[in-house]
């Protein structure tokens, strides 16, 4: 696994224009998290969009807590079967909340990884449509694009977190 800064991300799919998007940015355990086309810094629900990503103290795992809603990217039910679908849950400070980031064989991009399953974050069938699934998946190997993510950050002086 690698080491990725702490801050403010857009998490985009590799092989398509969508990125991590928590619906409507609620802030209710169990929200669903799609793919959307990402939105411009300027659009007023581009916060449903950024994520903060944040290193657990000592470890090589992070959280990742979308930057509107105050909810933590998790596995829903904590499942490891594949297709479970990833959501926004309060923050529990359980390893089913904690994920690594394992590099591509570019190591510009990554395949994320929960600490508690070992399943990855997959955008179904690579979709580019509004509302596409996203699922925690086997992994499948880094020529799988659908599991693999890029990780946009954005700078403070674009972004003010108001929750």
């Amino acid at each position: 696994m690698t080491t990725v800064a702490s801050g403010v991300y857009f998490i985009k799919a590799f092989a398509a224009l969508t990125v991590l998007t928590l619906l409507n940015g609620s802030s209710h355990s169990g929200t669903m998290v799609q793919g959307d086309a990402k939105r411009d810094l300027t659009d007023p629900s581009v916060i449903s969009q950024l994520w903060v990503v944040a290193q657990v103290n000592g470890t090589s795992l992070y959280t990742i807590e979308n930057a509107q809603g105050g909810t933590f990217l998790d596995l829903l039910g904590g499942s490891n079967a594949s297709a479970t679908p990833v959501v926004g849950n309060s923050q529990s400070g359980t390893s089913v909340q904690q994920w690594s980031f394992m590099p591509t064989s570019a190591n510009t991009t990554y395949t994320i990884v929960n600490s508690a399953t070992n399943t990855v974050i997959d955008l179904l069938a690579g979709g580019t449509a509004d509302g596409t699934a996203v699922n925690g998946w086997e992994y499948t190997g880094p020529t799988n694009t659908n599991q693999v993510w890029d990780l946009v950050r954005v700078g403070a002086a674009e972004f003010t977190r108001n929750k």
